[in-house]
């Protein structure tokens, strides 16, 4: 079983007060209450990865406290990228041309213009089909390095701007391995709540 498509179908089962949130009590209370066997199992994997899933959308204003719909929407998106991650990881030193310890849209851009660049996960960085990712669609118009940069806040200031930047560039961005250390960990979680969904016949 899918952890996110079985959270989606049941997020108005699970949503007992109406609100648009998950919170632990509504999903605590369905790990006893529900009749259905697989909505508690759905319910006790979304317990353990709680604090995780419920920060991947920024839609709560300052603290995020509980689920939404939103980001259950997310997990998918962050476990295809974790399957490439290890990769992508491997080749980073390569891709930080100055050694800063970031890998900058400037840097991305020079390496896409070079023939031969011998980097396979370059596209990783340039590709736009993730950049819904986190917040508006509209804030995060160029690629997937936009989201990436933004995952760890380990450059404070530059990255808080950018995040409010309606219309921010690639050249804005840059990546760390601690922002791709985010993404890997987010595989760690999606496997645990898994585990648990799939562990025992409902």
């Amino acid at each position: 079983m899918n952890i996110q498509t079985e959270a989606l179908n049941r997020f108005v089962e699970f949503d007992k007060d109406g609100n648009g949130y998950l919170s632990r009590a509504e999903l605590q209370r369905a790990q006893t209450a529900s009749e259905d066997a697989t909505s508690r199992l759905v319910a006790e994997a979304l317990t353990v990865g709680y604090d995780w899933i419920k920060k991947l959308s920024d839609d709560q204003t300052f603290l995020e406290t509980e689920i939404s719909f939103e980001d259950l929407r997310r997990i998918e998106v962050y476990r295809q990228d974790a399957q490439e991650i290890k990769d992508v990881m491997d080749e980073f030193p390569k891709l930080d041309l100055n050694g800063d310890g970031y890998v900058s849209g400037q840097e991305l851009n020079r390496l896409s213009r070079t023939q031969n660049h011998g980097i396979k996960n370059l596209d990783f960085y340039l590709d736009t089909s993730r950049q819904t990712i986190r917040g508006t669609a509209t804030q995060y118009q160029d690629s997937r390095v936009a989201y990436l940069a933004s995952l760890s806040n380990d450059q404070w200031g530059l990255e808080s701007i950018n995040t409010f930047m309606r219309y921010s560039t690639v050249m804005n961005w840059s990546v760390s391995m601690a922002d791709l250390k985010v993404v890997q960990e987010a595989g760690q979680q999606i496997d645990r709540m898994e585990k648990i969904l799939n562990s025992r016949k409902p």
